[in-house]
């Protein structure tokens, strides 16, 4: 028996392999459209402050954060990557950690066209506690792709008994889930 690699496959008379055309055109163009959308609702979840800044930015110090040149190789490689399940930026009050994860995520979103959410954590935990009607924030924050909590440290630093319960459900559905 021989196997034949996918390059030596003859094609059926008359039948032609494309890598153009007009339907490989308007695949490309629904999907560029999908990623442009899922960057919008990216986008919207995140205040207007951290937008408006790019990786090459971030890779030529014009963002106004604090990052010396091992740390943007590490988001360089991050972003390249496609990242990973786990992302923690530590650093006092004022460094540019929230805009740096705006940047990071709004690059892998306009790369994959993955969803993404951006939560201020004092403001979630009041979501689970107080969920609007029609509002899951655990289930939404459990499922979602890309999530970035911000602000962990933010608030009066004590949580009910169920805010922590909440977060450490949230924590465990998405440590879970290996597609997360």
């Amino acid at each position: 028996m021989k196997v034949k690699e996918m390059n030596d496959f003859e094609m059926p008379e008359g039948i032609r392999r494309r890598r153009n055309g007009p339907m490989i055109e308007e695949m490309r163009k629904r999907e560029a459209a999908f990623k442009e959308s899922a960057l919008e609702r990216w986008l919207n979840s995140v205040p207007k402050a951290h937008h408006g800044f790019s990786l090459d930015d971030i890779k030529n110090d014009r963002w106004g954060g604090k990052l010396d040149r091992s740390e943007v190789v590490q988001v360089t490689r991050y972003v390249q990557s496609g990242g990973s399940r786990f992302m923690l930026l530590q650093g006092p009050e004022g460094t540019g950690k929230s805009t740096l994860a705006v940047t990071i995520f709004s690059e892998l979103v306009k790369k994959n066209g993955k969803k993404a959410k951006h939560y201020v954590v004092p403001q979630l935990l009041s979501a689970f506690s107080f969920p609007r009607d029609g509002e899951d924030p655990l289930g939404d924050a459990s499922k979602v792709p890309f999530l970035v909590l911000d602000d962990m440290g933010a608030g009066n630093g004590e949580m009910t008994p169920h805010q922590q319960r909440s977060m450490w459900a949230l924590i465990d559905a998405r440590w879970s889930n290996p597609e997360l």
